[in-house]
């Protein structure tokens, strides 16, 4: 966890834009419709923060629940104000660790960290706890603040027993929200390669994967993509090539982003545009040969 909170220290310094301020405390909390589910039930629940308006840009923590009663079903980080994940939830047993970053920090009462939906797997009480959290005040130094926490108990009942549902379902038909990414080298990282960052956002069912693939060609590409995440070295360490970014939402949509060659080769040889070149001699010449044959039939 220490090597988790470095990598935020470090990514702070880099996007910080605000002076310091006094230490606060920071309170980590569960949200759910409903505290009593029945066995083979599914429910939400959300992680939120309270800042204590106060501004901080980064939290980090492990969720843990009881696995005995409980499933996890899905994380959703969809409506997060987490911007970027250092470290992107993933459940581990019955633990879910996560940290991440805002750039410019945020101010909130009830902050979305997270959401999870569970499936009720036996009667019983379940305990859903966060553990070894903290936040990180927006002062461009990453000076932890003090945190307070406050865990959920969910009596799960007879599968018999009547039970109010929720509406778990998301309906998302739109793509990933544009992003940039960006081509860089860095001589403490890749033995100095070149390598290309990326971070999508989706306010409706979260990203749930990258894909990225290099082409020499624009129009006739059938280069392959490959999963990715962000830093992703580059195979084309001569830049001449583009780089496509596929950012892919938890319903499936897609938003590809391309970038153009940073060292591209030369026209005469590149065979597209040789390609073009020779499509336009023939359509001049079937041009001309249909306007001469025109003239001899009259």
């Amino acid at each position: 966890m220490k090597s988790k909170l470095n990598i935020i220290k470090y990514l702070l310094i880099i996007v910080a834009f605000f002076s310091a301020v006094p230490a606060f405390a920071s309170e980590f909390s569960f949200g759910t419709q409903n505290k009593t589910v029945g066995v083979g039930g599914q429910f939400e629940v959300d992680l939120n923060i309270n800042t204590d308006k106060e501004s901080i840009n980064a939290v980090e923590g492990d969720i843990v629940f009881s696995t005995s009663t409980l499933d996890l079903s899905e994380i959703r980080d969809g409506d997060s104000i987490v911007n970027f994940w250092v470290n992107k939830p993933a459940n581990n047993d019955g633990t879910i660790s996560f940290s991440g970053i805002t750039p410019g920090g945020y101010v909130l009462d009830k902050g979305l960290i997270l959401s999870l939906i569970f499936t009720a797997r036996k009667e019983g009480n379940a305990t859903i706890e966060i553990k070894n959290s903290s936040a990180l005040e927006n002062d461009g130094k990453g000076t932890a603040s003090s945190v307070q926490t406050l865990d959920l108990n969910i009596e799960v009942a007879s599968s018999s027993q009547n039970q109010q549902n929720q509406n778990l379902a998301i309906v998302d038909k739109n793509p990933p929200e544009n992003f940039k990414p960006e081509v860089a080298r860095d001589l403490n990282l890749f033995n100095d390669k070149w390598f290309v960052v990326f971070v999508a956002q989706d306010k409706g069912s979260g990203i749930a994967k990258y894909e990225v693939k290099e082409s020499r060609y624009n129009i006739f590409d059938f280069s392959k993509w490959n999963d990715a995440t962000s830093p992703y070295v580059l195979n084309d360490q001569k830049l001449q090539s583009y780089i496509f970014v596929k950012a892919v939402d938890n319903s499936g949509n897609e938003r590809i982003v391309k970038l153009s060659p940073i060292n591209p080769i030369p026209w005469y040889e590149n065979i597209e545009d040789w390609f073009i070149i020779a499509l336009v001699i023939a359509i001049v010449a079937l041009i001309y040969f249909f306007s001469k044959k025109k003239v001899y039939r009259a």
